[in-house]
């Protein structure tokens, strides 16, 4: 039961994260227009202006795993640092 609940709001909190993003961001899928790599610095940049505040940015291979918050709800993203794509942060464990 406690494995459901968990499930239940990390997959609560993913699409609340995802909300907030796409309502601040209408442009499409990449954080910043153009084409090309993204750096830590530019989403930081991006995220700020966007009106967020206590960014985490951690590289984990090629993905900037981001964790914000912004009107008091917490985001987290997943960019891509090659080519500047946002989806959901994904939940990689194997607890189910």
């Amino acid at each position: 039961m406690r494995k459901v609940t968990l499930a239940v709001i990390t997959v609560a909190v993913a699409a609340g994260a995802a909300s907030i993003y796409s309502a601040s961001n209408p442009s499409g899928d990449r954080l910043i227009p153009g084409s090309g790599p993204i750096t830590e610095q530019q989403i930081r940049d991006k995220l700020t202006a966007e009106g967020f505040s206590n960014i985490q940015i951690t590289l984990r291979g090629s993905v900037f795993e981001t964790v914000a918050t912004k009107d008091g709800r917490q985001a987290e993203l997943a960019i891509d640092a090659q080519s500047g794509i946002v989806s959901q942060d994904r939940d990689d464990d194997d607890d189910d």
